[in-house]
């Protein structure tokens, strides 16, 4: 047993160097096509358990799920579809303990403190946004790469997996967005400011951070995508007309698309970018499927599936956005004394602090 645990020490020490390495790189390292692959994950379950506080903790279970994305996309290159799920499956079961680990990030009910959170919980976020983002690039690239060569069993399993690492992605952003709004409440109420003060401090620690510059970039990139998706769908209907197919229909939907685009791309925040490359990816695969189709000849028989496929996203999106435009002027109406007592009914301590210093008050009177 003593020489086992000193060969694993041993190989914990010297993969260190390689790991991190890997990890800025955003290498898959081992696979999960290897025999060492076990021991890889034993490593980063070390790796994580020795990371000291809950940020650190949650920015670590990141970076694993980076190197899980990794291993996703390079098994799937190679068409072995059973260890890319393997990855995905990891992959979802560190991001799982990673969003857990950031919700139990407390204030611990200073001022200081919820304001360190805040600065913690917003690089956190910017990590978070980042990985979700490169999870849909990687999920596009790997699609449009294996469109030719893998049959449309293997393709549908392929979507599949890279599905669930998307949607695994999508819930911990958001997740990430609603801790970060009780922390910026629970700060709010502590120090004593008001909305606007708090927002200007928080656009100081997003631009601290580098969450504003990282999300502009993020938008950017989403248009681009966006925009290469339609022109891709406008070239595939283009082809599919010259051979006599009647196309007018689709031709109308992904020109609503690209009206909806311009709609989105003149608003830059996240949730806005959110929507661009869901768009984005639905018009990427309404142009594989055209290219299928195209291929196999069976046109007629996916353009009703399409045309539902698209209208389907647009309502999505428009109901969306009309929610968002609710909410925040829902949010802008509700005064300061009503988000307050929020976070006295959630944090108790605030509401005896209060009470204790208006007793103060009143026996000082």
């Amino acid at each position: 047993m003593k020489k086992i645990l000193a060969l694993l020490i041993s190989m914990l020490v010297l993969s260190m160097p390689m790991a991190l390495a890997q990890e800025e790189e955003l290498d898959g390292g081992v696979a999960p096509d290897s025999v060492f692959y076990g021991v890889d994950k034993a490593l980063d379950r070390i790796s994580l358990a020795l990371s000291r506080g809950k940020a650190a903790k949650t920015e670590k279970g990141l970076k694993i799920a980076q190197e899980r994305l990794a291993e996703a996309q390079a098994m799937a290159d190679q068409g072995k579809l059973e260890e890319a799920e393997e990855a995905q499956q990891e992959h979802e079961e560190v991001l799982t303990e990673a969003s857990t680990t950031l919700e139990e990030l407390e204030t611990n009910g200073s001022v200081e403190k919820s304001k360190e959170a805040l600065e913690e919980v917003s690089d956190l976020q910017n990590k978070v946004e980042s990985h979700y983002d490169k999870v849909r690039e990687v999920k596009e690239g790997i699609l449009e790469r294996q469109r030719e060569k893998m049959s449309p069993e293997q393709l549908a399993k392929l979507e599949q997996v890279f599905n669930k690492i998307q949607e695994k992605a999508k819930q911990v952003d958001l997740k990430t967005e609603e801790k970060k709004d009780k922390v910026k409440l629970r700060y709010k109420t502590l120090s004593e400011k008001t909305d606007s003060e708090v927002e200007t401090e928080l656009e100081e620690i997003e631009e601290r951070v580098s969450l504003k510059q990282d999300r502009e970039a993020r938008h950017d990139k989403a248009v681009t995508r966006a925009e290469k998706a339609i022109e891709k769908a406008n070239k595939e209907l283009t082809e599919l007309k010259a051979t006599g197919k009647n196309v007018a229909e689709l031709e109308a939907q992904v020109a609503n698309s690209e009206a909806l685009l311009k709609e989105l791309k003149a608003n830059q925040n996240q949730k806005v970018t959110n929507d661009l490359d869901e768009l984005g990816n639905e018009v990427s695969a309404v142009a594989r499927r055209l290219g299928e189709a195209k291929k196999d000849g069976n046109f007629d028989e996916v353009k009703a599936e399409l045309k539902k496929t698209i209208e389907t996203r647009h309502e999505a999106v428009k109901t969306r956005v009309a929610e968002k435009k609710a909410n925040r002027e829902s949010s802008e109406a509700r005064t300061d004394s009503e988000k307050t007592e929020e976070v006295k009914e959630e944090k108790p301590e605030v509401r005896k602090a209060e009470e204790k210093s208006n007793g103060r008050s009143m026996k000082d009177n």
